[in-house]
């Protein structure tokens, strides 16, 4: 389970100090943890969720301000990505894909992209990709799937597949590449041992 270090420097005369937090998708601010002094300059948030943007600010209180008033730091955030795993099935010139969007996080878009690769392994180029939710739907639960049908028609090639990950305009994430071969294409037999028989 993620984790987040937080560090600051403590504001002049702050006697007290909360280090607050909350998903960026809730209005309500948690306490993490409060601080009878003004000096901690770093702590530990644990148990927050993968795949989910965090905002983290720190309030004080001073000895020259009204009781009950706080100095608030900027908010600053966090986010932790953990990707998909990639299920792939591929033909002679065509590969199927999928994987799990899981509820409650704060991903937004998957780009989903077949690249093609070089003798070595290393990527070659962008052959197609996919985005999903499609333009215009938003995304939802569940497994995420595609196909596509731009393999070489020879067979028996290399490629891989490239995931990114979106969490808003702010966040983004290019997962590693699954490398696969489309399938090695049959052999055409043709016809053997024919004779003919004449006869008048």
């Amino acid at each position: 389970m993620p984790q987040a270090t937080i560090s600051w420097t403590p504001g002049q005369n702050t006697l007290t100090q909360d280090l607050m937090y909350k998903r960026r998708s809730s209005l309500t601010w948690l306490t993490a943890k409060h601080y009878e002094n003004g000096t901690t300059a770093t702590d530990v948030i644990q148990g927050l969720v993968e795949n989910v943007i965090y905002d983290f600010q720190i309030l004080g209180t001073c000895q020259y301000t009204a009781a009950g008033a706080h100095t608030q730091s900027a908010v600053f955030s966090y986010i932790y990505f953990s990707c998909p795993a990639v299920s792939l099935t591929p033909s002679y010139t065509s590969v199927d894909f999928s994987f799990s969007h899981q509820s409650n996080n704060s991903i937004d878009k998957f780009t989903v992209t077949l690249l093609s690769t070089n003798p070595d392994g290393t990527t070659a180029g962008t052959v197609a990709s996919q985005v999903f939710p499609a333009s215009g739907t938003t995304l939802v639960p569940g497994t995420i799937s595609g196909t596509f049908s731009s393999l070489a028609s020879t067979g028996d090639t290399a490629y891989k597949i490239q995931v990114t990950m979106n969490a808003t305009a702010d966040y983004t994430k290019v997962c590693d590449a699954s490398a696969f071969r489309s399938l090695v294409l049959p052999t055409c037999g043709y016809a053997t041992g024919v004779t003919a028989t004449i006869s008048a």
